[in-house]
């Protein structure tokens, strides 16, 4: 794990190893809002329940989070889906700086952009994003995260990686790499999939898999479009996970 300060968010690609970036959200506009203050910003939004066991129905995320203020160990998990204008309220001054979703149809990156709040002590059992990186904000409380190399199946044998985030810090985990944590305070993260040249091609090869063919197709024109840009323009393709954007 590299552990990055909150000013250095412009470096070479790191392949394969996952990033903690120290800090990294503090400055954003919802850092260190009061439950109160989520619930005013989250009025009238619907979200899908999931619990140890099976996923519930979809119930309103001011309800959800007045539940959790007052039993912080409530073993639920709640996800809403937002899309890029709504995540502009959320989050601050740091985006994925190659992200081939935000420059397809608007209505696809919302489903793989959420809100997501949770109980302590709740748990994600081990995962593996084979097509995008993970990218991880965490707005409020503390997770504990564990990492294995990429490999085809669930790592069993192989020792991981345990790292702790805390509230502003941000964690990107790239395709392939297999990961799971526990949740040690009731929290509230940003959490964000992103394809870009090295994925990429996972991505469209997930999409003809499941029959997507035309998300598949305008992935591919994204990609190819992005490696024109790169050679007839470099100075101007950014080459890092994240880059600090002004809003």
């Amino acid at each position: 794990m590299i552990a990055r300060a909150p000013l250095e968010l412009e470096w070479e690609p790191n392949g394969k190893r996952p990033t903690l970036l120290s800090g990294a959200c503090r400055a954003w506009p919802t850092m260190g809002l009061a439950l109160d203050e989520w619930r005013r910003l989250l009025f009238g939004r619907r979200a899908r329940l999931e619990s140890p066991g099976r996923v519930g129905g979809i119930v309103d995320f001011t309800t959800a989070l007045s539940v959790l203020e007052e039993s912080p160990e409530v073993p639920w998990t709640v996800r809403d889906r937002i899309d890029e204008r709504f995540a502009g309220r959320v989050i601050g001054g740091v985006l994925p700086a190659i992200d081939f979703l935000s420059e397809i149809e608007p209505e696809i990156a919302p489903r793989l952009r959420w809100i997501e709040a949770a109980g302590a002590k709740t748990t994600e059992e081990p995962r593996v994003s084979a097509s995008a990186h993970v990218w991880v904000a965490l707005l409020r409380g503390e997770k504990r995260w564990t990492l294995w190399p990429p490999s085809k199946t669930a790592p069993r044998w192989s020792t991981p990686l345990v790292i702790e985030q805390h509230a502003g810090d941000i964690v990107v985990v790239p395709a392939g790499v297999w990961f799971g944590y526990e949740r040690m305070t009731a929290t509230i993260a940003y959490v964000r999939h992103t394809i870009d040249s090295e994925c990429c091609a996972a991505a469209i090869t997930a999409c003809i898999q499941g029959g997507a063919l035309d998300l598949a197709d305008r992935l591919v024109r994204v990609a190819r479009e992005a490696s024109w840009r790169a050679v007839t323009d470099p100075e101007k393709t950014p080459a890092s996970y994240v880059r600090p954007r002004l809003r």
